[in-house]
This record gives C-alpha cells, structure tokens and sequence, in this order.
C-alpha cells in the first residue's frame, strides 16, 4: 500500500511538472506583440474607458462589458501599457489550459498530458487579448464544476454554484457562446439528467448563472442592451462572415463518430460534453473561420482522449488518431494560410516607424483608424474620432457610416490611418459617406505595407 501511494504521489508531481511546462509553452506561443484588430477591440474599449468615454452610451460594442471593464480596472491599479494588457491575457490563457487540464483529468488520467498538449498547440491561432478567449477560460472552468456536480452524484451545491459563476461570467464577455453552454446544459438535463438528479438545484444553477448578465440592468437600460448586444450581431454580424465550412464539416462528422461511440459503449458520463460540442459548433457557424473553431473544440478532445484505451477495439482506436492527424493538419495547413495573407499587415514596424510617424504629422488628439483597426488608437494613444470601434459595410448601417462622417467633420482629426486590404475578405464598398469624406478632405502621406497614413488637405465648413 506504502509503495502504491509512493507511485501516485510521483506520479502527481510529474504531472504537475509537466503541467507547468505546457504553461510555460502557451504562454511563449503569445507573448509576442504582433498588432492585430481582433484584440483592439478589447485595447479600445479599455482606453476608451481610461479616457472617460461611456460604454454603450458615447461608443458603441456589440459585446458584452466584462472585457472592456476587466482591462479597465486591471489597467487602473497597475498601469496603462499593452505589456500589462498581455499579462492579463496570459492569466486567462493559463486558466484555460489548467481548466482543461482538470477536466479531462476527471475522466482520464493517462490521457491527460499528451491532450493538454494537443490543446496548448490548438491555441496558437488564438487572439489571447480577446472576448473569445477570455470567454472560453471562463466556460471552460463552467464546464469542469458542472461536471464535478454530475460526478458527484449528490449533487453538492458548492459545484453546482461554481458552474453558475463560471457560465455567468462567460456570459459577461461573449453572449452567444454562454448561450450555447446554456442551451446543451438544459439540452442534457431534460435528456439524461432529470432522472437522477434534483431539478431544484440545476434551476438554481440557471438563476446564479443568469445574475451576473441580470446585474447590467442596473447600468442600462434594458432597451440598449439588446439593441447592442442581441439584435445588432443578431442581424447584422453574419452579414460579413463567409468562411468556407471544411474545417466545420470535419469537426462535426468527428463529433458524430464521438457520439456513436458513446451510444454503443453506453459512456452517459461524457453525454453532456457531447451535447456541449454540438451547440457550440452551431454557436461558431456565423464564422467558422479557424481561429474561432480552435476554441470550441476542447469538449472533443476530451471525449477523443477518454475513448483512446488500450481495450478498445482497434478500428475505434485508428479512427481517433486519423481524427487527431486529420484536425492537426487541417489546422496547420489553415493557420500557415492565414497567416500568409495577413503577414503585409503584420509585419510593419509599428513602434519605430508607424508611431513616430502619428506622433510627428498628427497634432490633433483624435485620429480615424479604419475600416477595421481599432488596435490603432490604443498604440498611438489617440482617441477614436468616431463612436464606432471599427466600420464594415456588411455589417454596420448606412445610418451608423452617416453618423461616423458628422462626428469626423465635427472632430476633424488630422490624421487617418487606413488599411483596406484587411477588409476585402468581408466584401468592404467604399460607397459611403466615411470613405467619401476621406477620399475628398484627406490625402496619403506614407505607407507601410497595406497601412497607409492619411493627413487632412482642407478643413471642411
């Protein structure tokens, strides 16, 4: 017996070791500062927040609060600096990969270290500084309370106020995907869990888990919270993604071998984890696009790691690894093309010669940066001449462009910086009322790769 406990205390800590090593890991795949628009969303909101701007009320999102306010607060008590803005992602990121780590510890722990890795290598086309990866730290450790409770079999409270809190605060940075978690955790009790377990505490776990977005209430109206978070991506987001579905279509077909496999063995204990990926594949189809499919599929690889035994018969066994060689490559070969098409973006020098630039040519405090390149602001520490983060024809009205053109005459920033190449994958027109007042009062100065800097040529009346 002495022995036995000697070999699982040994084997604890080489886990441990290698847990922290597969941190490490992460956290050296993202600590680079490569400027991308995806992650100033969040930089902008937050600096617009330093500079006493009103979410919702002086410029518009059509994400939840938490990210803007978490790197708001977080900036307030150790300083403004994209270094520290980093740090904060990198936290997240490692609580994901722990979060992980634990679940898929609850139901094998051979297979543990190399699916932890596996995970680590799907976070490379992350955006760290993100709602997205931020969100899926957070329902990702919804995810491992939840499942602790079903585990439980007693159903101990604790877990179940965990889970709440955790999809709750999901639910504080990316609305649809907490949705989904919502949607498959009902979805699995009605199918699989009413029958042996209390409905009064899973209800409990909805109504803990809806507080947190309830609390918003008490600082919005009720109107302009579903005008910006529920109806404007509701209708107008998926205007402007049109990613092809192969990558998706993989995934699903991999998700519906997982489920044949469960049906056959009668693995209930990964049911809901099953019925998790499922609304999550359905929560990414307005975009599908790598970097956010690489986010949603934790809960296959779980359920792949955990069918992966030695007793099980070896046609199930070569499917899982065609399945893990199939995702690996389709994500590589994606990854490298993606990043192909963005490296003119990229690879600008930003800090040496972009900022100078700004800091030389443009006197005023505010700037435009656009169509999409919110990160802008925050890097050269102007403010957003216009109450829009970023503009796309597919997606924000012609009423928003014509507010855009008044707020630019009313501001008259003289200075724009414009990269245009980035936008054509969502179909961008330059018939609008921005692109016009741009085009007649504004004239090109430099360039770096797509990135060109705009200085005003007349001061409109």
């Amino acid at each position: 017996m002495a022995s036995l406990a000697t070999k699982d205390i040994a084997l604890l800590k080489n886990k441990s070791v290698l847990l922290i090593f597969l941190l490490a890991g992460a956290a050296f795949l993202h600590w680079t500062h490569i400027p991308d628009a995806d992650e100033g969303v969040i930089l902008n909101g937050a600096w617009n927040l330093i500079n006493g701007r009103r979410l919702y009320i002086d410029f518009f999102e059509f994400i939840p609060p938490g990210a803007f306010y978490l790197l708001f607060w977080w900036w307030k008590v150790v300083g403004v600096s994209y270094a520290t803005a980093k740090l904060l992602a990198l936290a997240f990121l490692s609580a994901a990969v722990v979060g992980f780590w634990r679940i898929i510890f609850l139901f094998s722990k051979r297979s543990t270290p190399i699916m932890s890795a596996i995970f680590v290598l799907l976070t490379i086309p992350w955006i760290i500084l993100n709602h997205n990866a931020f969100s899926t730290a957070a329902l990702l450790w919804a995810a491992y309370f939840f499942l602790r409770g079903i585990q439980s079999r007693h159903w101990t409270v604790r877990w179940w106020i965990g889970a709440g809190i955790g999809l709750g605060t999901g639910f504080l940075f990316l609305q649809h995907r907490s949705l989904a978690f919502l949607v498959a955790a009902v979805t699995w009790w009605l199918i699989w869990g009413r029958k042996d377990f209390s409905l009064k505490i899973f209800l409990a776990f909805l109504l803990v888990s809806l507080a947190a977005s309830a609390l918003l209430l008490f600082f919005w109206p009720a109107k302009l919270l579903l005008n910006n978070l529920i109806i404007s991506p509701l209708f107008r987001y998926s205007g402007i993604n049109f990613y092809p579905l192969g990558p998706w279509i993989l995934v699903f077909f991999i998700w519906l071998f997982w489920g044949i496999y469960l049906r056959i063995w009668q693995k209930r204990r990964l049911s809901f984890l099953w019925s998790l990926q499922l609304f999550f594949l359905i929560s990414v189809l307005p975009r599908a696009d790598i970097s956010h499919l690489s986010q949603v599929i934790w809960p296959l690889l779980v359920g792949l790691g955990c069918i992966y035994r030695p007793q099980v018969p070896w046609p199930v066994r070569w499917m899982i690894k065609i399945s893990l060689v199939g995702l690996a490559l389709l994500f590589l070969l994606n990854w490298t093309k993606i990043n192909g098409q963005w490296m003119g973006i990229k690879n600008f020098k930003l800090s040496q010669e972009v900022i100078p630039a700004v800091e030389n040519n443009c006197s005023s405090p505010y700037l435009y940066a656009g169509p999409f390149a919110p990160n802008l602001y925050f890097e050269t520490r102007k403010l957003n001449a216009t109450s829009f983060s970023f503009l796309l024809t597919g997606m924000h009205t012609p009423a928003m462009f014509q507010q855009a053109a008044e707020e630019l005459k009313d501001k008259k920033p003289d200075c724009a910086l414009l990269n245009y190449a980035m936008v054509k994958k969502f179909n961008y027109q330059l018939d609008n009322p921005v692109d016009q007042y741009l085009r007649k009062h504004y004239r090109p100065i430099a360039r770096w790769g797509h990135l060109e800097l705009y200085k005003i040529i007349s001061v409109p009346q």
